[in-house]
C-alpha cells in the first residue's frame, strides 16, 4: 500500500540521515532502491540529500511522493532561514548581534576549508585530476571566468578523457550488485514523454512565479532576475551549496552588488539548522533585494527576493529526480555520464579553493585587503569553529554556534 501525501510529508519534516531507513523499514522501497538512488543522486546538480528525499518519496508514493517528501525536507529550514535573514536585518546594527554575525562568518570559512579537503580528498585520485582542479582554480581566481564555464569546461573534457581513459574517469562504477547486467540497454519506455511532461509543469509554475515577482516588484525589480539566477544555478550547482555560492558570487561581482560577505554569512546561518545547505544563498538574495528595494518596503522586497532565489533554485531539485526516478538504473549505467562528473568533481575543488580565497578576503578584510586591518574576530572564530567542522550532522552545528557566542562576547567587551 503506496504512503500518503501527508505521510511522507511528516517523513520528510524529520528527514535526513534515518529518511532511506525508515522508508526500508516500513516496505515502502528496497535496499536496491535506496542504493542506487544514493548513487544516482550523487551524478545530478543540487542538494544530494534533498534529491534523495525526493527520489525516494517518488519511489514510494509516485510523483506526489516525491513532492511531499522534499518540500517536508524544506520549507522548514527555508523560513526559519528568511526570519533569521531578517532578524540580522533588523537588529545587525546591536554590538552583540554584529559580532554573532562575524563569528558565524568566521565559522563559514572553517566550513569552506574543510570542503575543500573532503572534495580533494573524495575526487583527486589520479594526477590528471590534480590538473583539473588546478585548472579550475587558475580559471576560476586568476582568468575570472564564469562558474558554469568552468562546469561547461570540465564535463566536455571529462567525457573527452573518459572515452580514452575510463580507468581514471569511469572508476567511480555503482557496486555492481545495484546494477542489472543490461542496464545499460533498459528500455526508457515513456522517459521522454515524461520528462516533457514534469517540464511543462515546472515550466509552467517557473513562468506563474516570475510573473507573479514581476508583478510585486516592478519590471526593474531584483526579484524576477533572482528567479531566473536561482533557476540557472540549480542546474549547474555541482557541490551543492558551494556551487550555487560560486554562482550568484559571479553575478554579484556582474551587477557590482555588495560583495561576498552575506554569502559567507548565509553559509553559516544554513549550517546551523539541519536542511538543505544549497539554502544558503537565500540569505545573499535576501541582503541584495533588501538594499535594492525599490517601490518595496526593505524587508518586504528582502523575503520576496530571497523566496524566489530559493524557488528557483529548487526547481531543478525537484525536477531532475523526479524525472529520473524511475530510470535509475540507465541513468547509472551511462559512462559518459560517470566520466563528466568525475571531472566536475575535480574542478570543484579549485572552485572551492577560490570561494575560501574570495569570502576570506570578505570576511577577514572587510574594508579591503589594502585598506583595512585585519578583522580578528572571524579568524578566531574560525579556528576555534575548524575543529567541530572536521565533524558531520550535530557536532558540526555546535561548532559554529560556538562561533556565534564568541562573537556574542566580543561584541559586548569591543
Amino acid at each position: 500500500m503506496k504512503p500518503g501525501f501527508a505521510e511522507l510529508f511528516r517523513l520528510g519534516l524529520g528527514r535526513k540521515a534515518r529518511l532511506a531507513e525508515t522508508m526500508l523499514g516500513r516496505g515502502w522501497v528496497d535496499a536496491g532502491d535506496a542504493e542506487r538512488a544514493r548513487d544516482m543522486c550523487a551524478l545530478l546538480p543540487g542538494d544530494t540529500d534533498h534529491m534523495l528525499a525526493v527520489t525516494l518519496g517518488c519511489r514510494a508514493g509516485g510523483v506526489p511522493g516525491g513532492f511531499a517528501v522534499g518540500l517536508g525536507a524544506v520549507l522548514p529550514m527555508l523560513f526559519a532561514l528568511l526570519a533569521a535573514s531578517g532578524l540580522a536585518a533588523v537588529f545587525g546594527g546591536i554590538p552583540a548581534v554584529a559580532g554573532a554575525l562575524r563569528g558565524l562568518a568566521g565559522g563559514a570559512l572553517a566550513m569552506i576549508l574543510v570542503a575543500a579537503f573532503r572534495q580533494a580528498r573524495r575526487a583527486l585520485t589520479h594526477p590528471v585530476l590534480y590538473g583539473f582542479a588546478a585548472a579550475s582554480l587558475l580559471m576560476g581566481f586568476g582568468l575570472h571566468l564564469k562558474f558554469y564555464g568552468i562546469v561547461i569546461v570540465a564535463v566536455l573534457i571529462g567525457i573527452w578523457m573518459g572515452q580514452n581513459r575510463p580507468d581514471i574517469f569511469q572508476a567511480r562504477m555503482p557496486d555492481a550488485a545495484t546494477l542489472r547486467d543490461d542496464a545499460a540497454a533498459l528500455p526508457v519506455r515513456g522517459g521522454w514523454r515524461r520528462a516533457g511532461r514534469l517540464g511543462l509543469w515546472f515550466g509552467a509554475a517557473w513562468l506563474l512565479a516570475g510573473l507573479g515577482a514581476r508583478f510585486v516588484d516592478g519590471p526593474d525589480g531584483l526579484a524576477p532576475h533572482l528567479l531566473n539566477f536561482g533557476v540557472r544555478a540549480g542546474f549547474f550547482a555541482f557541490g551543492g551549496a558551494y556551487g550555487a555560492l560560486s554562482f550568484f558570487g559571479d553575478m554579484s561581482q556582474r551587477f557590482s552588488w555588495g560583495g561576498q560577505g552575506p554569502l559567507a554569512l548565509g553559509l553559516g546561518l544554513a549550517g546551523l539548522m539541519p536542511g538543505p545547505l544549497l539554502l544558503a544563498a537565500q540569505h545573499g538574495a535576501f541582503v541584495e533585494s533588501a538594499t535594492h528595494a525599490g517601490a518595496l518596503p526593505s524587508l518586504a522586497a528582502g523575503c520576496l527576493g530571497a523566496l524566489c532565489m530559493s524557488f528557483g533554485l529548487f526547481l531543478p531539485g525537484f525536477y531532475l529526480p523526479l524525472t529520473l526516478a524511475p530510470r535509475m538504473e540507465a541513468v547509472l549505467a551511462k559512462g559518459w555520464l560517470r566520466a563528466a562528473v568525475t571531472g566536475v568533481d575535480a574542478a570543484m575543488v579549485g572552485v572551492l579553493c577560490k570561494i575560501g580565497l574570495v569570502f576570506g578576503a570578505a570576511v577577514l578584510w572587510p574594508a579591503g585587503f589594502a585598506v583595512g586591518p585585519l578583522d580578528a574576530l572571524p579568524l578566531v572564530a574560525g579556528v576555534v569553529c575548524l575543529p567541530f567542522a572536521l565533524r558531520r550532522g550535530a557536532v558540526a552545528r555546535i561548532g559554529l554556534a560556538a562561533a556565534g557566542v564568541i562573537g556574542v562576547i566580543w561584541g559586548f567587551l569591543a
